[in-house]
């Protein structure tokens, strides 16, 4: 994990990694409101809060977590 302003916030694609689930799931669950990232910074980077969000369970996990974690080697870190 990198070194952010907040050491108990992470980036949206760090959360995803650590969760074990595609961005795009966790930016779902930033729509239907069930997770309120803050924004950090001067540049308003949207960051997780894991002393809020640690403990928050997806419902449509990946079965196959393997591929799931070669996609995330693949793509590397996405620019914000």
């Amino acid at each position: 994990m990198k070194r952010h302003l907040l050491k108990s916030h992470i980036t949206i694609s760090d959360y995803a990694k650590r969760k074990r689930v595609y961005p795009a799931s966790v930016y779902d669950a930033i729509r239907a409101g069930k997770i309120k990232p803050d924004f950090i910074g001067q540049s308003k980077v949207k960051m997780i809060d894991l002393k809020k969000y640690g403990s928050f369970k997806f419902q449509n996990h990946n079965p196959d977590k393997e591929t799931l974690t070669k996609w995330f080697e693949r793509k590397g870190r996405p620019k914000n």
